[in-house]
């Protein structure tokens, strides 16, 4: 089955990213077209939604930030040792890519095993790095979820600072925080529009189980939460974002 083409503005949206942040009408665009692959159910719908996320993120921050900004760079590794949550998507996508580096999977069930019940929050003050760093850079950079592109710092002493659990307000930039936050929105809001479950789940467990079994992903999207008991409780989708998520819901179904 092939993958229907995009509208316009996500063809642009793609092309040269948000550097100003996206509107409503390239948020409902976004949400609608991704919607539309989702629904699908395919590998190749899934991994070209994954894709674009990725894709415009990127896009975003060349367009957004200065160079040197930001005191993220290949090598400095101290996010990884925070909690990973992606989206099941994302996981489908990734575990893909691992499939043809197989050793892998050892060393994602292994770190799954070591932080099974800790808080997110906690994650850190383990001090175990996520499976997929390798000589402290990250073997899956161009498939990074959604959330590590998300995050950025402009002091790595703050990042220090927060893996020791002391006191720390890791700064980033504005504008591409509020960029990253309304794409996740929309990717978010993507999934609920087709019928799929709005959830983050522990990177490390969520990809030793697709290694195990690919079969997972046809079970996930025909409406089972195989993924359940490693949901990080860290995608809210009450309180205040609730009634955007709703409005951004109803737009991609019309």
């Amino acid at each position: 089955m092939s993958v229907p083409k995009p509208p316009l503005t996500v063809q642009e949206l793609v092309a040269r990213g948000a550097p100003g942040g996206m509107d409503e009408g390239q948020i409902v665009a976004l949400t609608r077209y991704w919607a539309q692959l989702l629904a699908l159910k395919t590998p190749e719908a899934n991994d070209a939604v994954v894709g674009m996320v990725g894709n415009i993120a990127q896009r975003s921050l060349a367009n957004i930030v200065a160079p040197g900004t930001f005191a993220c760079k290949k090598g400095c590794a101290h996010c990884c040792n925070f909690h990973v949550g992606l989206f099941a998507p994302e996981a489908f996508r990734i575990a893909r890519q691992l499939r043809r580096t197989p050793q892998v999977r050892d060393a994602l069930a292994d770190v799954a095993a070591r932080v099974v019940g800790v808080a997110p929050m906690q994650r850190s003050l383990l001090r175990i790095p996520c499976a997929l760093l390798h000589r402290n850079a990250c073997s899956i950079h161009p498939f990074r979820p959604h959330s590590c592109r998300a995050f950025m710092s402009m002091d790595v002493l703050a990042c220090i600072a927060a893996v020791d659990g002391r006191p720390s307000e890791i700064r980033s930039d504005k504008t591409y925080d509020l960029t990253e936050g309304r794409i996740g929105v929309a990717f978010l809001a993507a999934m609920g529009a087709a019928g799929l479950f709005m959830r983050s789940y522990e990177i490390n467990a969520s990809l030793t189980m697709l290694l195990d079994d690919p079969g997972l992903e046809a079970r996930w999207y025909a409406g089972e939460d195989v993924f359940e008991s490693l949901e990080d409780g860290l995608t809210r989708t009450d309180g205040a974002i609730a009634e955007t998520l709703g409005d951004l819901i109803w737009h991609a179904r019309r």
